[in-house]
């Protein structure tokens, strides 16, 4: 399937021990090594559940454990998800109802990680619970999902015991 890679932003951001980050355009064909491509060059796609969609478009990954953030390139929105590797099937979680959705939490992520990149940094300057609210509510509303526990869980400090309640 085609697609236009220069819609596509490269960001880094961290938080704590965690992050994500989304690949430049030049380093998109890379990035569908082993999800929707063997390195051999042979389709790794398929259409039964748990399949990896030929649709779907490695964008990036989480920092702290590489599962893929992918968009679905089928969709006019360019839908954001991701899942967890390493299962031998893919459960494709939605993350953001669009692409660009996805990029306005993405600056609100990177602001919310000013000084708190790294763990020494979080510990010397916790999130404090009305940010933690607030930066939920803002995925909610703006990202147009309704179950935010991927983004709870991105930000969550346990120090702090500020995170998704389980």
């Amino acid at each position: 399937m085609e697609y236009d890679k220069s819609k596509f932003k490269s960001m880094d951001v961290s938080f704590g021990y965690t992050g994500i980050k989304l690949f430049d355009p030049s380093e998109l064909d890379k990035a569908q090594l082993g999800y929707s491509v063997h390195p051999n060059g042979e389709p790794l796609t398929g259409m039964e559940q748990g399949d990896w969609q030929e649709s779907w478009v490695v964008i990036g990954h989480i920092t702290d454990c590489g599962d893929p953030i992918f968009v679905d390139i089928s969709t006019d929105d360019l839908v954001v998800f991701t899942a967890t590797h390493g299962r031998g099937f893919w459960v494709a979680e939605l993350i953001s109802s669009s692409y660009y959705s996805f990029l306005a939490v993405m600056d609100k992520f990177l602001k919310l990680s000013q000084d708190r990149s790294f763990p020494v940094e979080l510990e010397n300057n916790p999130m404090t619970r009305a940010e933690y609210d607030e930066f939920v509510s803002f995925v909610s509303d703006t990202a147009k999902i309704s179950d935010t526990f991927f983004w709870e869980l991105l930000v969550s400090d346990e120090e702090s015991g500020i995170g998704p309640e389980i």
